[in-house]
Parts: C-alpha cells; sequence; structure tokens
C-alpha cells in the first residue's frame, strides 16, 4: 500500500455532494447486488445515514451455495491493497448473515465497492461471488476534497532493554517503516516512548538511534507519557554521567532534552514539556500536552495551571479560524471517553489490574467516594466538553482495537477523541474475562502480536484514522474512524480578555560551514553521512530529519544531471544540524549588537558580586551570545547566566568546576530558567590578564568556555 495516499481524494469538489457534508439530506441507502443470486445488501444507519463517508450501518450477505465467503472494500478492480477482510462469513445454502459497522466508522476514501469473494488470494471485482456498488452520495472520496496532509498517530512505543517489553525495538522499527511506506508526512505520538527499566540514558538514546536508522525522514513529535516522567535513573541523587556532563533525568527533563520540545526553537527554548506544532501548509495546529505531576495519572492532578491557561490561550487563538485542532495527550479519563476499559464479557470496568486513568472532581473511585481536588484534570475535561470539534488523541492503556473503544465524542457531547493502542503490544481481555497487559510477565500473554495504529488523511472537508496492524502492514476495516474537524467551527470563549497568542515562528541561521560551497556531491554525501551516524541522538530533530531527507534523496538519485541544488540543500541542512548540536562560531559570527536580555552572573572575590547585573552578552550575527571575562586577580570565578527578560537563571543541575590551566573548551548543559540562583560552574586558576570565552546558545540553553592565555 506505499504511497496510497497519492492516489486519494484529489478531484474537483461536486457542490451537491460538498452540501451533504453539511446536513442537506441525502436519500437513505438500500441497495441489493446480485451475483449468480447471491445477495449483499447495504443499509445505512444513526445520524450520519446519509452523510457521505460514513460506514455506520449493516452488511448482509445471502449465500445460494454452502461456502466461507470474505467480505472486503474495493475499487472499480480490485479489493483496496493494504486492508484486512472485513469479516468472513461461514454459510450454507441459503443461509444469510450480517456485519454492523460501529459510530462514526468510515468508508474509506478509495473505496467504490463492497465485494464477497470465496477466496483470499483471487480479489478481483471480476470474480467476485457478489458486488454492491456504494452509491456516489455517501463515497467520501469527492465529498472530502483534496488531501491536505497525512500523518501516523501512535502511543507507546516503551523502548526498553528487552527486559520487560521484549519486542519494543523491533515493534518501533515496524511502526517507522509503516509511515515511510504510506509516506506520511509526519508522526505524533501520544506518550511512553521509553519504559525506563533500565535507566533513562541508556532507552532514550536506544529510540533515537532506532529513529536515526531508520528509512522514515519526516519529523516526529511527542507528548510525554507518565513513563516517560520517571526518576529511576536519579534515585541516587547524582544524576547519570555522560562523557563530560551530567544529567538529572527527574521529571521532564529527560523529556525535553531527548524529544518533543524539539520541534520550534521557540518550543526549546521554554524548557517545558508541553508545547505546539502548526502544519506549515493548511495552518493546523497540534498542541500536546504533558503530564507535570507524576507518573501515575490516577493519583494527581496532572495539569499545572499555567499549562491549562496555555491550552485556553491556543484554543482561543485558533479554534474557529478555518483550521483543524488536535490535542494529544497520554493519559484517558476513568469512564469518559475513549481507552477505558469496558466489555460486555465483563459486564463492568475491568479495574483489577489497571486502574491508571486521570480522575476529575466528582467522579467515584473504585471504594465509592467522590473524587475531589482534581480542579486542573476537571478544567481540562471541561475543555474536551466546549470544543466539540477538536480532535483528542490519548494513549497508555495499550487498548487493542478489538475491544471496540477507540473512538468517542460522548454521544455527540464532546469532542471528537481518539485512542491510540500500543505500538509496543495491545492489552486484551484474556479467556476469563480479565484484561491481560502485553509484556512478557505472563506466560499466555500475546506479547507484542498486535502493534497498533492508526494512518491518518487529513482532507479539507473531514479527517480519517485508518486502524492498522503496524506489523502487518494492514489496515483494520471496523477501526477506521471518521469526523468533520473543526475548520467551519465557530470562536468558543471560554472567559473575558483572554490573551489571544501569536504563532511563533523561528528560523535558524547557519552557524557553521560544514560542507563547502564548491564540494562535489560525493564529497558532501561522505560528510553528510558522517554527521548523521555522529549524531543520530539526535535524531528527533527536525532539523536531523530534513537533513537525512537529503541524503537518502541525493544518495538515491545519483545520475542527477545537475547536483549543485543537492551540494547546497546538504550544506544548508548540515549547517543548521551543526548550529542546534554545537553552538560554535564560524560563517557570520561578526558581533552586531549589544544584548539586553542575557547576562553573565558570576561572584569573584573582591572584585564581583552575585547580585550585579553589569555583564551583558553580546549577540552575534549567527544568534549566539559571547562574553570575553579577563581576570583582574588570582581568584577563582563562579558564573552562571541570568536572563533579564523572564527573568531567572540558567544554571548547571549540579556545581562543577574547570581548570583554566587544562586549556580545554568544555559544553555546559544549563537548565532554567529559575528564581534561584542554583548551581554554578567555577573556573579555577585563573591568573590576571587570562581570558575566558563564553559562548552562549540561548536556542539550547548550552554554555561553552574556552580559554586564552
Amino acid at each position: 500500500m506505499k504511497n496510497i495516499k497519492r492516489k486519494l481524494g484529489k478531484g474537483i469538489l461536486s457542490v451537491g455532494v460538498v452540501l451533504a457534508m453539511f446536513g442537506t439530506p441525502l436519500q437513505t441507502v438500500k441497495e441489493v447486488y446480485a451475483t449468480n443470486t447471491n445477495e449483499l445488501c447495504y443499509e445505512f444507519s444513526g445520524n450520519n445515514a446519509e452523510t457521505p463517508g460514513y460506514a455506520e450501518g449493516t452488511v448482509t450477505f445471502t449465500s445460494q451455495s454452502d461456502g466461507t465467503y470474505y467480505l472486503y472494500w474495493a475499487d472499480d478492480s480490485k479489493a483496496l491493497e493494504g486492508y484486512y477482510d472485513i469479516t468472513s462469513m461461514k454459510l450454507k445454502a441459503g443461509e444469510s448473515e450480517s456485519f454492523t459497522f460501529g459510530y462514526h466508522t468510515a468508508i474509506p476514501a478509495e473505496a467504490t465497492k463492497i465485494i464477497v469473494t470465496t477466496s483470499k488470494s483471487n480479489l478481483a471485482v471480476e470474480d467476485a461471488a457478489a458486488v454492491y456498488e456504494i452509491p456516489d452520495s455517501k463515497q467520501l472520496a469527492v465529498a472530502a476534497g483534496n488531501l491536505l496532509y497525512t500523518f501516523n498517530s501512535y502511543s507507546d512505543v516503551h523502548i526498553d532493554t528487552e527486559v520487560y517489553y521484549t519486542n519494543s525495538q523491533k515493534n518501533w522499527k515496524n511502526a517507522l517503516k509503516y509511515a515511510a511506506d504510506m509516506d506520511t508526512d509526519f508522526i505524533v505520538s501520544s506518550g511512553d516512548a521509553v519504559t525506563n527499566a533500565q535507566g533513562f540514558a541508556e532507552v532514550w538514546d536506544v529510540y533515537e538511534k532506532i529513529l536515526a536508522e531508520s528509512d522514515y525522514t519526516n519529523p516526529v513529535w511527542e507528548t510525554n507519557g507518565n513513563h516517560d516522567m520517571r526518576d529511576e535513573a536519579a534515585k541516587d541523587g547524582k544524576g547519570v554521567t555522560e562523557g563530560v556532563k551530567t544529567y538529572d533525568y527527574k521529571g521532564n527533563i529527560a523529556f525535553n532534552r531527548a524529544t518533543g520540545t524539539d520541534s520550534t526553537f521557540a518550543n526549546l527554548s521554554s524548557n517545558k514539556p508541553y508545547y505546539y506544532v502548526v502544519e506549515e501548509n493548511t495552518g493546523d495546529v497540534f498542541i500536546f500536552m504533558a503530564l507535570e505531576n507524576g507518573h501515575a495519572p490516577a493519583a494527581f492532578d496532572n495539569f499545572s495551571k499555567e499549562q491549562i491557561e496555555w491550552l485556553k490561550d491556543l484554543l482561543d487563538t485558533f479554534y474557529g479560524t478555518g483550521v483543524n485542532v488536535y490535542i494529544i495527550e497520554h493519559a484517558t479519563f476513568r469512564g469518559y471517553g475513549p481507552g477505558d476499559i469496558w466489555t460486555a464479557k465483563s459486564n463492568g470496568y475491568v479495574s483489577s489490574y489497571y486502574a491508571g486513568h486521570m480522575h476529575a472532581n466528582g467522579m467515584k473511585k473504585s471504594d465509592g467516594t467522590t473524587i475531589t481536588g482534581m480542579d486542573q484534570n476537571t478544567e481540562f475535561k471541561k475543555i474536551l466538553d466546549t470544543y466539540k470539534d477538536v480532535i483528542w488523541m490519548s494513549g497508555h492503556t495499550h487498548e487493542d482495537f478489538s475491544l471496540g473503544n477507540n473512538y468517542s465524542n460522548e454521544k455527540g457531547t464532546a469532542c471528537n477523541m481518539i485512542h491510540n493502542p500500543g505500538v509496543v503490544g495491545t492489552t486484551y481481555i484474556n479467556e476469563k474475562g480479565n484484561l491481560e497487559y502485553d509484556s512478557n510477565s505472563s506466560v499466555n500473554d500475546g506479547v507484542g502480536l498486535n502493534s497498533q495504529g492508526y494512518y491518518v488523511e487529513t482532507y479539507e472537508n473531514a479527517v480519517v484514522y485508518y486502524g492498522a496492524n503496524l506489523t502487518e502492514e494492514k489496515i483494520y476495516p471496523a477501526y477506521c474512524y471518521i469526523m468533520e474537524g473543526s475548520r467551519g467551527s465557530e470562536p468558543v470563549i471560554l472567559t473575558e480578555n483572554r490573551k489571544a497568542l501569536v504563532p511563533f515562528y523561528e528560523t535558524l541561521i547557519p552557524q557553521k560551514e560544514v560542507i563547502s560551497a564548491d564540494a562535489s556531491l560525493d564529497e558532501a554525501l561522505t560528510i553528510t553521512k558522517n554527521m548523521m551516524e555522529k549524531y543520530y541522538a539526535y535524531s528527533s530533530y527536525d532539523q536531523y530529519q530534513k537533513l537525512k531527507k537529503y541524503y537518502f534523496n541525493y544518495k538515491n538519485n545519483v545520475l542527477l544531471a545537475d547536483t549543485t541544488n543537492a551540494v547546497t540543500d546538504l550544506k544548508y541542512a548540515s549547517g543548521q544540524l551543526y548550529a542546534i548540536i554545537h553552538g560554535n562560531t564560524g560563517s557570520g559570527d561578526d558581533e552586531v549588537t549589544a544584548s539586553t536580555h542575557f547576562a553573565l552572573r558570576y561572584y569573584n572575590e573582591g572584585e564581583h558580586g552575585w547580585d550585579a547585573v553589569d555583564t551583558y552578552f553580546s549577540k552575534k550575527a549567527n544568534g549566539l551570545y559571547t562574553y570575553t571575562y579577563i581576570a583582574k586577580n588570582n581568584n577563582d570565578i563562579s558564573i552562571n547566566v541570568y536572563d533579564t527578560i523572564t527573568p531567572g537563571y540558567n544554571c548547571v543541575s549540579a556545581s562543577t568546576s574547570v581548570n583554566f590551566e587544562d586549556g580545554l573548551t568544555e559544553d555546559y548543559s544549563l537548565t532554567g530558567p529559575t528564581d534561584a540562583r542554583g548551581k554554578s560552574i567555577t573556573i579555577k586558576g585563573l591568573e590576571v590578564g587570562n581570558k575566558v570565552i563564553f559562548l552562549y546558545n540561548s536556542n539550547i540553553n548550552e554554555l561553552t568556555i574556552s580559554f586564552e592565555q
């Protein structure tokens, strides 16, 4: 099913059909097509029985001979590639059987027929046992308008070192391969990228290395999950040492460093685990929220008031402006929306094993008492109820598609809510009616057999989520969901005088010329390959993905007559990546202006106190900040960086020192800004006249220190 998106929905809009998408009545359809006296009929039902693209309804097949029959979505020539059968039926002559499509399920955009076959190999329409022609008034392709972009919606990758989830790495590779084969424009993930069983440093490294080595070259954006913020690696308080740096992986620090907030430089500079991304061609907005207050969602009011106010500001800015708005967040709610385990077999919630859902005020605990103290959770739930056309994507439970609980809008009272199953593997109900959690912790758990996620198509007038098996790269017809999105929505104002955010865009100027302008294509490709192999840990950066995309494009098209653009593209992209990673000086590094934003705060006995702010950096043309300190005595100097706008201190997570006599250039990753001065860097062994050059990269909050005699 490679590149299927290029085939779909690229037609001129039909006025009559488009009107039908938005309420103009169509005739309810009940048609029969007979082949060899077999009968196949399809009766659409529900509130969307007359709406193009909605599959809700019942398909009934009557056979005139004994046999096993398979139902498929099909185009005009054969069953759709990359889909499982809709259902199978074992019938005797004259028997009938029905299959019912559930609430908000979708007719695939390229489907024009349903066919019945007696074979899983011969799927031609002309050889089918029965064919149902989908009426033009119900087909999605024309009514949906142009296909604008595609993406994959994933969750719960759970990379570890194959101790608990024994197939995590393999399944992440498969998920990326599926995205590459479908040629999707980007990936969004609802959290739990890692499991942290063996410590953050190792598992994040594995996660990013798999991404770097995959054939997928487009952006990957993640929200944080409860596992992404757990702190096993820092229980001793010492953090994790990598080279000359020590990282404290508690809370969201590891997430901020490894993923998510690198999507734009504004997001990265904020040093917060929540951010948003604007799709460049349509203006559609993807909002990535964060669990901030603990790794057990059921036990916490998970969002800060600041984050909820930020979310409201975003919705007031974008909702009702003709764009789609998506919210990506990890944890589900107990008893609300999709992803909460409910089965007819157990006649209730399966709570004995999995009780990790968020709570809102007024909900009941298992002991019957009423939940209180969940004010921000409650406010988030209110937002989901208010902004009816937002699409909310969650994860957390790993709930298998077969449980049938992956879409909800609370019967029209809330927004469109999609629940992502687990990339690592899915939970399901075992033969005893209990929830089976997919790991290697039990003998008969089916570990890794159902790695699942969505392939998503965004059209002008509709959004379709296609539920897929990521290992077999096939779509489940019963678990595809359609919604209209929020292009036609009206603004919603929750409170008066809210702050309207202005979308922030920033372009990084290349700071280092890695590839010379007169380099050959072979030379440029060699340098690029070396960079990619060296810096794979930065693979979740947009810029790494861009460089990788250029590399494979030009590597696989070596017979290009004109290689000028190839070398230029590689030079530019490698320069940007180099700037992100190193922040080193290079072309365009002349000082251009004094900075009133960042100052070097330092203490030197007898010379300068912590509270003095007379040491502003100078801003360079390449966007870096520099300050040269000349020692006036032989005393040590202790320093950190002060942000005068926020205001706040940017400090190392643990006090450290460097000796001037060693003459080594050192890079320091800073945290903050915070109210407290925090830990400092001490420079020892100074003598009068020694120079210390400070280079500060605010994009990644990194300080480089070098020395001159």
